[in-house]
């Protein structure tokens, strides 16, 4: 929360409104200009221009590692990892917004009325170099305390989010809770760098090795705080079923015969994931479970930060305006009812 103390009332009311969850809080459903624009006051061309960088930037090295293991280790072993799993996810997430981006922006410019793009007209869609979707408070102290200007109004229609941004939604959820999982892991616990140099192509594989297992943690939460793009704290449940899909996998690897292409053994990770040990392997898979949510929670606190910040500085955008204020009309608890819209919750 930002703007408003945390009293344990408000606390109180909060819990109360939030748990149980509804189902509509792990769907998919959200403004679509989200997905399409940068937080902050940057124009779209040069936003535009960023993910395309992003995306031919990991695309490449997503193309040379998968060279370099058919010279190594061989085609087949890449896609036994975990790593490279997650890290065609985020080259697929980057490629797949920046298209999605420049699509979207290309319809908006030819169609802004296009019900398909999002179904709530109320929500108006940020011109390149704009700043009207940055509306300016009439005072000093109006975004401290949360005001909303008059002609923001709470959305009452769900808009229908294209299916290339729920694509991406989903992905940039999975990639901000497996990213950091990954790094902590392998720098922690796995890299040995005389075992690289030598089994992976020297220098050049020792390279691929750094972007595999931290530029791909620092480039998910670098989009994360340039973009608009929102997370919800229920949507967990994608990072942990990913997490779930992969051990599914490397069980049926194991029924199949495969082994870790780098040593002799029936195990991917002997130490995390052999399954010649289920007991140990299913109360990892419990556990990486329960990690995924922690790190799910870490990236919900990041962009909780992040619209903190965008709001001190004027900087929410019309749609993140209007479902603020739909929600504090929602979770208003007993005697907030005559501020609940100057309160930012």
């Amino acid at each position: 929360m930002c703007g408003s103390p945390c009293t344990p009332n408000r606390i109180w009311s909060w819990l109360v409104h939030h748990f149980p969850p509804h189902p509509t809080d792990f769907g998919l459903s959200e403004d679509a200009t989200l997905f399409m624009h940068s937080q902050w006051s940057i124009p779209q061309p040069v936003f535009i221009a960023y993910r395309a960088f992003l995306a031919c930037y990991t695309f490449a090295w997503l193309i040379m590692s998968i060279v370099n293991a058919g010279q190594t280790t061989g085609l087949g072993g890449f896609f036994v990892f975990l790593t490279n799993w997650t890290y065609i996810l985020l080259s697929f997430y980057l490629v797949i917004s920046c298209i999605s981006t420049s699509y979207a922006s290309y319809r908006t410019r030819q169609c802004p009325s296009d019900g398909n793009l999002n179904k709530a007209e109320a929500a108006p869609i940020r011109q390149p170099g704009s700043n009207d979707n940055y509306p300016q408070s009439s005072s000093p102290d109006s975004e401290s305390s949360g005001s909303v200007p008059e002609d923001i109004s709470p959305q009452t229609t769900p808009t229908r989010l294209p299916f290339y941004f729920k694509i991406t939604w989903v992905l940039l959820n999975v990639c901000l809770a497996f990213g950091p999982i990954i790094s902590i892991i392998y720098w922690a616990f796995i890299f040995d760098p005389e075992f690289v140099y030598a089994n992976q192509g020297g220098a050049y594989g020792v390279a691929l090795t750094v972007h595999r297992h931290a530029f791909n943690t620092i480039f998910v939460y670098l989009d994360l705080a340039v973009s608009a793009s929102p997370i919800t704290f229920w949507h967990f449940v994608y990072p942990v079923g990913y997490g779930l899909l992969y051990m599914f996998f490397s069980l049926v690897y194991y029924w199949a015969g495969g082994t870790n292409p780098y040593i002799d053994s029936p195990a991917i990770y002997p130490s995390l994931l052999d399954w010649t040990n289920p007991g140990k392997t299913i109360g990892a898979v419990i556990a990486f479970a329960v990690v995924a949510i922690v790190f799910h929670s870490v990236a919900y606190g990041c962009y909780r930060l992040r619209m903190c910040v965008a709001g001190r500085f004027d900087m929410l955008t019309r749609a993140q305006l209007q479902a603020r204020t739909l929600r504090n009309e929602t979770h208003a608890g007993p005697g907030e009812e005559e501020n609940q819209s100057t309160v930012v919750v």
